[in-house]
């Protein structure tokens, strides 16, 4: 048999080879290139590989530890183990996790424009986070926080009335003396007030007791964290097919804000002074169409409620936990400024207890806990590469960075001693470095409402301590493993309920 009748008969075979030849050359040579490239720019950090192919292994207890609301004590098992910077490798995706407050440094302030949000981030949350404020990088970014800065960087008088309010609401509720899921209430009387104040209007779910939009949320937020998990091939499988009624019902909530601001006379919308328009009538002004007006109002939304309603839950956690802090608050509180009359801001600040119980909560259950970035050219980060993970650490163009303030907030190098333990006491003589407590993160991404959120939490809290002599928990011991967990939807809520009475 010649040459030619031996091809002729074997070319599939012949072909075949050639292609996965070819593809093994492709994966040593890309393999070959990015080691030089990581070479050049620094060290590389300790790596995490599975023991199946692809790492699949790897991929699979993140998963579980995702579904099963671990996820933090996941990344926290690796960082004690590799060090405070550690590369993952799984599905053929590589994520860098650090928890080093030099690297969140950089990412956040002195590198930020190496680090933005990325395109996969921005593809990933495009039906809850569109393109807003949380989801975009570049000009779009800077023409968003222009439009919401000025609006959200201070607290109004007023908003201490509606505040009120709405809290008055809460209070009925509270003074039934029946168990509540603290999350539960605070989240919807954040959605009432937070629509009130910067909407106009209110779905007084309070009253209702049940609202869709929260439903929409919470479904999204749940499901883009598993296919954040799994990179670009997240992106295939977009939310519209995993949860379309979600989708949707939010896109009608949305539409239904927008076309109460757009049916408003610009005029009529003009005549309003300036300092007395709400947020929705401010934008209306500046002539948005309804795709820009939708992004701003999700932006708000999520950064305005989520937060607040957070730690005011794990606050409340804490505080029923632990009587005799309270106890000491409601003690400073009516000492200073009584139980006859709501606080104002220069009372609020005035009570240290209050002050140090906020921070201390922030510190301990950061309400953001993680969050993501992906340069977009090859990079570094100051440290995590080199035998002690103190030299700098090579980052390859779209690797998805998480960086982890949560954890970093609760280390001894951070917080000092028995930094898992929340003890506000510790505010009281002690000052943490800048770099060390990132309650609303530093550099260009400040939390633009951060002065309003901070204002809620204390508020909630100091009503709550003039009005009763102690927080009741109820079904703490029955928590699945017998501790509550922190559950990471894009946020750090509590994972099981928070029951608790007041009286």
């Amino acid at each position: 048999m010649g040459y030619v009748e031996l091809f002729i008969e074997n070319w599939r075979l012949l072909v075949s080879t050639a292609i996965i030849g070819a593809f093994v050359a492709k994966l040593v040579l890309a393999s070959a290139n990015k080691q030089m490239r990581r070479t050049k720019l620094g060290f590389c950090p300790p790596q995490v590989s599975g023991w199946l192919p692809l790492s699949i292994d790897l991929a699979i207890s993140g998963m579980i530890s995702l579904a099963t609301h671990q996820f933090f004590e996941w990344t926290r098992t690796l960082f004690d183990t590799y060090g405070s910077t550690v590369e993952v490798n799984a599905m053929g995706m590589k994520v860098l996790l650090t928890e080093d407050p030099e690297n969140i440094k950089a990412i956040q302030m002195t590198q930020f424009s190496d680090f933005p949000k990325g395109e996969l981030q921005h593809k990933i949350f495009a039906a809850v986070l569109q393109d807003s404020v949380f989801a975009t990088d570049g000009e779009a970014w800077i023409n968003s926080k222009k439009q919401l800065s000025t609006h959200l960087a201070r607290v109004r008088p007023e908003e201490f009335d509606e505040t009120e309010s709405h809290y008055r609401k809460v209070l009925t509720q509270f003074k039934t003396g029946k168990v509540f899921d603290v999350y539960d209430i605070v989240d919807r009387y954040q959605l009432d007030l937070v629509s009130c104040v910067y909407m106009g209007t209110s779905p007084n779910s309070i009253e209702t007791g049940v609202q869709p939009i929260r439903w929409a949320m919470d479904t999204l937020l749940r499901t883009n964290v598993f296919r954040q998990w799994f990179g670009e091939l997240g992106v295939l499988v977009s939310e519209k097919i995993l949860c379309p009624s979600a989708v949707k019902q939010l896109d009608l909530y949305l539409d239904s804000l927008a076309s109460y601001t757009l049916d408003k006379p610009i005029g009529d919308i003009e005549k309003i002074p300036q300092q007395k328009r709400n947020l929705v009538e401010h934008l209306a002004v500046q002539r948005l169409g309804r795709k820009a007006l939708k992004d701003q109002l999700i932006a708000v939304i999520l950064a305005a409620k989520d937060p607040t309603a957070i730690t005011i839950a794990w606050a409340c956690f804490e505080l029923a936990r632990k009587p005799d802090i309270y106890a000491e608050l409601r003690k400073e509180i009516i000492d200073k400024i009584g139980n006859t009359a709501p606080p104002d801001l220069a009372q609020l600040k005035s009570i240290k207890m209050l002050r140090a119980i906020v921070q201390e909560t922030m510190r301990l259950y950061h309400p953001l806990g993680m969050n993501l970035r992906s340069p977009p050219k090859d990079t570094t980060l100051p440290r995590g590469g080199g035998p002690n993970g103190d030299l700098p650490v090579a980052v390859l163009a779209g690797t998805q960075v998480i960086y982890s303030v949560i954890s970093h907030q609760r280390r001894e190098s951070a917080a000092g001693r028995d930094p898992e333990s929340w003890k506000p006491h510790r505010w009281l003589d002690w000052q943490p470095d800048t770099w060390d407590y990132v309650p609303f993160n530093h550099g260009p991404r400040v939390c633009l409402g951060r002065n309003f959120g901070q204002m809620q939490v204390e508020y909630f809290l100091a009503r709550t301590a003039q009005e009763f002599e102690r927080i009741q928990p109820h079904d703490f011991d029955k928590y699945p493993g017998g501790e509550q967990r922190i559950k990471l939807e894009l946020n750090t809520k509590a994972a099981w309920p928070i029951k608790c009475s007041f009286h």
